[in-house]
């Protein structure tokens, strides 16, 4: 399952329009001409691992909205990948030397890397995506979203739907940016249960405990699909009859075990 980040290139619009500083008390929104004059020089960059972009994938629609983001507002962008976490503070420092005015960075696994380079640079704005740093300096804002909100509806839908009495869900990895949909899956689950005096067991999370059911791919938990299949069928063994998959291109696997067991569905 790809994150829905359909308000990021809107996200990416508001920061660039006000940088990183305390978030606005009051929010306004107006038409923008397309042929109106470009304001102070301004130029916003995107950061992403390479071979993040697949089709729908998180790294794509943050692309997607900085493409926007030129067009709308008239402003020089730039998008570079980093080959790996260790090449993080290196491309940093070259958005930084290319007089990048905010820096853009997606997923947890920036955090550290970004934060050392917001403190570094306190000249210029820098935003991460999906993640929050252990401290913030002023030119650094976290951009977060109520995932939670669309895997509480999952969760619902799944008890719904199971005959058996039990649902499941695993995830890529054990970060926040996946157990937050985890965490609104169960919680789900749960209210089916509250409000229609059911008795539906979610398997593969445990909120107090933090812990679970996750890929088990040691190079890519987010694009292994036979590590998701094995991750869909430890659940099947135990009952579940519905499961969610938060593991990008992994979570096809659970759909390979369901289109050989017509009895089990898949989110």
């Amino acid at each position: 399952m790809t994150k829905g980040l359909t308000a990021l290139a809107g996200a990416l619009l508001a920061l660039t329009l006000t940088g990183c500083a305390q978030p606005p008390v009051t929010t306004t929104s107006s038409a923008v001409e397309p042929d109106a004059p470009a304001g102070p020089s301004f130029k916003a960059c995107l950061l992403t691992d390479a071979g993040s972009a697949s089709a729908g994938s998180p790294a794509q629609q943050a692309i997607d909205g900085l493409d926007r983001t030129q067009r709308e507002l008239a402003i020089e962008t730039d998008s570079v990948t980093a080959d790996s976490s260790a090449d993080y503070p290196r491309v940093l420092q070259s958005l930084v030397d290319a007089q990048c005015s905010i820096v853009v960075a997606l997923g947890s696994g920036m955090a550290n890397s970004v934060e050392a380079a917001a403190k570094t640079n306190p000249g210029v704005q820098f935003a991460l995506i999906d993640a929050i740093p252990n401290s913030a300096p002023a030119n650094l804002r976290p951009v977060l979203f109520s995932v939670q909100e669309s895997s509480f509806l999952a969760g619902y839908a799944a008890a719904a739907r199971s005959t058996s009495g039990k649902v499941g869900v695993f995830g890529a990895l054990n970060v926040p940016a996946v157990t937050i949909y985890m965490d609104g899956f169960v919680q789900g689950v749960g209210y089916f249960n509250q409000a229609k005096g059911a008795q539906v067991q979610a398997l593969g999370w445990k909120v107090d405990a933090q812990d679970g059911t996750f890929v088990r791919s040691d190079s890519a938990p987010f694009s292994d699909t036979a590590a998701g299949r094995t991750a869909a069928e430890s659940l099947t063994a135990q009952g579940a009859d519905v499961i969610v998959a938060v593991a990008g291109d992994s979570g096809q696997g659970a759909l390979q075990l369901a289109s050989e067991d017509s009895g089990l569905k898949v989110i």
